[in-house]
């Protein structure tokens, strides 16, 4: 993402003080100059624009996640029509977040990704079979949706706990080639449902919940801890 991307990003829901001194921030910049490793504590000036949009995009999500507590009229837009997004610029993000992933796992050796350090008790590797697991997951759910299947009964905390410790005990002799294999599988049979969805997708649809759940929100997260394991290794992307 270039600085000037960045500030067209409607992503960005910073105040308006505070986006006004980024942007002067980084004004005169040249593409070489923000790509150049060490300019920031997060790598490069690119690596720390990327970690800032990551950051907004979970923020809204928090946003959304409440929003199934407020009156339905109120999701509505003026006219009463269901509010709608753009499956394109939803990929767009999904495509962001997933690329740097895959990159900042592939920048690991074995001992770094296998070294206890990406949360209190994962490494890199167990936060791979755990997306990979999930991510199977959410194509399952896509499957069902577009089978006409009813969803499964929603997890519990604890159920969802259990599910991660089992998970990742069951992989930890896994190779990271296959798990990295099986997450971009999974990842792929869920963009082909999302070229199969409109342009135009109703935001409280099964298909946009599922991609913002699991594809955004989740690896988000997830990508937010393997960039601090990253810099603490003392490693630039």
């Amino acid at each position: 993402m270039t600085p000037k991307e960045f500030q067209k990003s409607n992503l960005v829901v910073e105040p308006k003080a505070g986006k006004k001194r980024l942007e002067d921030a980084l004004h005169g910049l040249s593409d070489e100059q923000c790509e150049r490793a060490g300019a920031t504590r997060s790598g490069s000036v690119v690596d720390l624009l990327s970690e800032i949009v990551t950051r907004e995009l979970l923020a809204l999500m928090e946003v959304f996640d409440r929003l199934p507590s407020l009156p339905m009229n109120l999701l509505a837009n003026a006219d009463g029509r269901t509010p709608m997004m753009r499956a394109s610029m939803l990929g767009r993000e999904e495509l962001r977040i997933f690329e740097e992933l895959i990159s900042r796992f592939d920048s690991l050796s074995e001992a770094e990704m296998s070294a206890v350090g990406a949360t209190s008790k994962w490494s890199a590797k167990d936060l791979l079979a755990h997306l990979a697991y999930w991510e199977r997951a959410a194509a399952e759910e896509i499957r069902e949706f577009e089978a006409g299947r009813r969803p499964t009964k929603k997890r519990t905390r604890g159920q969802m706990d259990r599910i991660n410790r089992e998970v990742v005990s069951a992989n930890r002799a896994t190779p990271r080639q296959r798990l990295r294999e099986e997450l971009i599988l999974a990842r792929s049979e869920i963009m082909a449902a999302m070229k199969r969805a409109p342009e135009e997708l109703e935001e409280r649809s099964p298909l946009a919940q599922i991609v913002y759940s699991h594809c955004v929100r989740h690896r988000g997260h997830h990508l937010e801890q393997l960039r601090a394991w990253v810099v603490r290794l003392g490693k630039t992307l």
